[in-house]
């Protein structure tokens, strides 16, 4: 009977540390998850988490240009939008230096992509020489504070960016002060004024000077191709953009 007993006994201890096992395994460890992936709510979490790289930055380093020449060919082949309104930002920072103002003074009203016909960006510049193949790049517009145009042309790099000019004006230098020029020409005599951007190509001259009675001593008798833009300051003074000596 005793041993019937003990018997007895060990067959109930063992039922109970299998209960209390089943019990734990329920309780304290989590169901299984799937190698496959996560549930539905932790992929969104995930995906939400994840950070979306920044574009890429296009702004290009502009520089101050020489003279050049011609016309656009096609606007097919230009820089894309983005770019463009990276190339138009620098450009009005360049056209807004060379008139000596701020760059809030100054607005754009055109700007697009286009492929120029030769090296010369569309400047009419007579007689200088323009390299022959096409240009991928941009022209721009922009208006100062008190409504004068200023214009704009570079290629599609940023490397270089051109004043272009609103008036061509040839004829010979008659007098010059630091600050001004006189140019006979067969319509009377034009004053041209000087300022930071403006630019002389010839023989003896400088790129760019604050004394104009440098460029009058140096040209002489020769004739020159002026273009000009309106004073920033809304008076009636006409602002040299690029000055050439012509042969």
């Amino acid at each position: 009977m005793r041993a019937y007993l003990i018997a007895i006994a060990r067959v109930g201890l063992v039922a109970v540390a299998v209960a209390a096992a089943a019990a734990c395994t329920s309780n304290d460890e989590p169901p299984p998850r799937s190698p496959l992936g996560a549930t539905p709510d932790a992929a969104s979490d995930a995906t939400a988490a994840t950070p979306t790289p920044p574009p890429p930055d296009p702004s290009p380093t502009v520089t101050q240009p020489p003279v050049a020449t011609q016309a656009p060919a096609s606007s097919e082949g230009g820089p894309s939008p983005e770019v463009l309104e990276a190339l138009v930002g620098n450009a009005i920072q360049l056209v807004s230096g060379w008139l000596g103002w701020d760059v809030t003074h100054f607005e754009v009203v055109e700007s697009e992509s286009v492929v120029w016909s030769d090296g010369c960006l569309g400047v009419e510049a007579p007689g200088v020489f323009c390299t022959q193949a096409l240009v991928p790049g941009f022209r721009a517009v922009f208006q100062d504070g008190y409504g004068g145009l200023h214009r704009a042309h570079g290629d599609a790099e940023g490397r270089v960016v051109r004043w272009v000019g609103e008036r061509l004006i040839t004829g010979t230098i008659v007098d010059g002060t630091r600050h001004y020029i006189d140019i006979a020409t067969p319509e009377g005599t034009v004053r041209v004024n000087a300022s930071p951007g403006s630019r002389y190509s010839g023989p003896g001259l400088s790129p760019t000077t604050a004394d104009l009675r440098l460029v009058a001593e140096a040209v002489g008798d020769a004739e020159v191709a002026v273009a000009v833009d309106p004073a920033a300051d809304g008076s009636e003074a006409l602002v040299i953009a690029w000055l050439v000596v012509l042969e």
